[in-house]
């Protein structure tokens, strides 16, 4: 079973329309490249799959990360709506 996500920039605070995004200090990829991106998501992230509709314009990823020993953050933006989908993740804390 795979999760899938309809993204948008959506929603966007001030301070991102400002063009300032979470974890911006922490910039891990930038690109307008849809292989690029599609090869780092599914080998960094373990995506099963990243489609853009035909006519997406404005494509232009901003992807951060923080890590610390026990908690990682993430945030990425697409500039553009884009299809991901994920394995489902079961956690336990055994």
């Amino acid at each position: 079973m795979a999760v899938k996500c309809d993204l948008t920039d959506a929603g966007a605070t001030m301070d991102q329309a400002a063009g300032v995004k979470p974890l911006d200090s922490f910039p891990i990829i930038r690109s307008r490249n849809v292989e690029e991106v599609r090869e780092a998501i599914i080998g960094s992230y373990g995506a099963l799959r990243l489609d853009l509709p035909r006519q997406a314009e404005g494509f232009d990823v901003r992807a951060n990360h923080w890590q610390s020993r026990n908690v990682g953050l993430s945030y990425c933006g697409y500039g553009a709506s884009v299809e991901r989908d994920f394995p489902l993740q079961i956690f336990s804390d055994n």
